[in-house]
């Protein structure tokens, strides 16, 4: 099986000489990477530094590029500066980046020491997750370059079977209408709900080795 490899934090200046995106975000990853890693001291563990800087630095990422994202089409609209726009960067590209950065999180974390692994992957990975989603979802309903566009929610019973379908797959399932129908299996796989089902002996671990790929199968998720 092939070893996903963690998204890099290199950046370079364009050839034109303007600073490109991760260039902007740099400064928010790094001050979020000291905080991060000085909850490390906090917390008696210190080996968890470089972890948890790690994890910073991508939380950072997200952070900017999120508020990027959010404001982009009121900047548009008011002819006001913002990252995605001064550096040329489209809604694909800026999503890209989220994606990458949101795969490098979980990575840092999974190399935490921590006693409540799950717990924190899902407060702070899975909730980080959703908040992409829906910020590119704002955006691109008023964005010139959105072309699709999702059917709605039928709701009634529909929409009740295909939300059951979802939590007894532990997510993997998503209908058309969902917004993260055409994410990866990783992206879609959210074990909250199990507590209430008592039938997943090892769900949180099951995405722990993924990348662009997906090892979902096998992981023990019968409910």
């Amino acid at each position: 099986m092939a070893v996903p490899m963690r998204p890099q934090h290199r950046r370079s200046r364009s050839v034109t000489g303007v600073l490109g995106l991760l260039e902007l975000t740099a400064p928010t990853e790094e001050a979020v990477a000291a905080a991060f890693g000085y909850t490390a001291t906090l917390a008696g563990k210190p080996h968890n530094r470089p972890a948890l800087e790690e994890a910073g630095r991508f939380f950072g990422r997200l952070a900017h590029l999120l508020d990027a994202v959010e404001d982009l089409p009121r900047d548009r609209a008011a002819g006001a500066y913002n990252p995605l726009t001064a550096t040329g960067t489209d809604l694909a590209t800026a999503r890209r980046r989220c994606d990458d950065a949101l795969l490098g999180l979980r990575m840092a974390v999974d190399e935490l020491d921590l006693e409540r692994r799950a717990l924190t992957r899902a407060l702070l990975v899975r909730e980080l997750g959703h908040a992409v989603s829906r910020a590119f979802a704002q955006s691109e309903q008023e964005s010139p370059e959105r072309t699709t566009k999702r059917p709605a929610d039928p709701g009634g019973l529909l929409s009740l079977a295909c939300t059951s379908l979802s939590c007894c797959t532990c997510g993997i399932y998503r209908p058309e209408w969902d917004e993260e129908h055409d994410k990866s299996c990783c992206s879609r796989f959210d074990c909250s709900g199990c507590d209430a089902c008592g039938n997943c002996s090892n769900c949180g671990e099951c995405c722990s080795c993924c990348g662009d790929g997906c090892c979902c199968e096998g992981c023990g998720c019968d409910c």
